[in-house]
């Protein structure tokens, strides 16, 4: 990633769909990456502190490893994108269409380890297709500019994203999802 980013830059878009311990070691190791990136965008935090309709105060890739979260965020990169699990838990699909949409040829392997066909789920929610999906076609979800803050000094509550709205701030966050939109574009591309 180093190498590339350097050879590229301005140029280069990079997608995080995990807990950020790798992306905060990227930035320790070369202090000047996040300033070399376009934008980094990452399936992160949970910003209004619900999750599908209950209460949730943090999501795991930020809770799994705070004090990267929190490096990541602070670092000096240009535009942050984060869609959290409170939109992208707006993204499921039940087991029904599951196995409608999912029967392909090239989808086919998808549904044969979901879970769906055992019943052991019944449903998938597409987390991290949907953090990939606004790199493409930002229109899929709405945004607010603002600053994300991670809590990393109480115990509790490490890993519990703060956003605050500032259109000065480098953040760009969901707060909501077209889930019709969405699909649409995800099967468009898959199933081409």
């Amino acid at each position: 990633m180093r190498r590339t980013i350097r050879e590229n830059p301005n140029e280069i878009t990079l997608l995080a769909v995990g807990p950020l311990t790798n992306i905060a070691l990227l930035f320790a190791v070369d202090p000047e990456i996040p300033a070399l990136l376009k934008r980094l965008v990452i399936m992160c935090g949970v910003f209004t502190y619900s999750y599908q309709g209950d209460p949730c105060l943090s999501e795991w890739n930020a809770r799994c490893d705070p004090h990267a979260t929190a490096m990541v965020y602070n670092a000096p990169v240009k535009n942050i994108v984060s869609v959290g699990l409170d939109v992208t838990g707006q993204v499921v699909m039940e087991k029904d269409e599951i196995i409608k949409r999912f029967n392909t040829d090239i989808l086919k392997v998808v549904l044969d380890f979901s879970g769906v066909l055992d019943n052991t789920r019944k449903s998938i929610v597409f987390h991290d297709p949907l953090a990939a999906a606004v790199i493409f076609k930002r229109e899929i979800c709405d945004f607010k500019r603002g600053n994300v803050e991670v809590e990393i000094g109480n115990n509790r509550l490490e890993g519990l994203t703060y956003w605050k709205e500032d259109e000065n701030g480098k953040n760009d966050v969901a707060f909501g999802v077209n889930k019709e939109m969405f699909l649409d574009h995800f099967f468009g591309t898959i199933t081409v």
